[in-house]
């Protein structure tokens, strides 16, 4: 958990020193050891997003855009580590990490088949409604034992 959290703050770190961040979506492959599958980093930049719901549909976009390019331009591509990078109010975080073969994306090409997203981004990012009491249920109103005094005035 401590490699895959360094490895991510790396990888962050190394867009912002080695990539322009703008409007439009930024890429850079990330050097890594043998062993490991060779990262490639998406930062995409969310300020005029409104929605959570609208971020996590434009990193899944791009994010299967990237693969599908990847794989289609390099056929003997190996396994890749994808991250996506969110740019958002000064703050860039990672939002989606998957692990992905060419054989995988063949068989089922939609990364949400094999990413993992930050459970915490959404708050960090702003995207959380702020606290909001729930509405009250409306409280059945009891009607009153005499409806009408003018209909007991008549009976008197």
């Amino acid at each position: 958990m401590l490699k895959l959290l360094s490895g991510l703050c790396l990888s962050g770190l190394l867009v912002l020193l080695g990539c322009r961040i703008s409007g439009a979506t930024t890429v850079a492959q990330v050097p890594t050891n043998q062993a490991a599958s060779p990262s490639l980093t998406v930062t995409i930049s969310a300020d005029q997003v409104r929605t959570y719901g609208r971020l996590i549909e434009q990193v899944v976009g791009t994010a299967n855009d990237t693969m599908s390019n990847v794989f289609a331009t390099n056929p003997d591509a190996a396994p890749i580590k994808l991250t996506v990078l969110v740019h958002r109010n000064g703050q860039v975080l990672p939002v989606l990490v998957a692990d992905i073969s060419r054989d995988q994306w063949q068989q089922q090409p939609d990364i949400q088949n094999w990413a993992h997203y930050s459970p915490s981004v959404r708050m960090l990012l702003g995207y959380t409604q702020p606290n909001s009491t729930p509405p009250r249920s409306q409280v059945a109103r009891r009607r009153p034992i005499i409806e009408n005094a003018a209909f007991i005035d008549e009976l008197d």
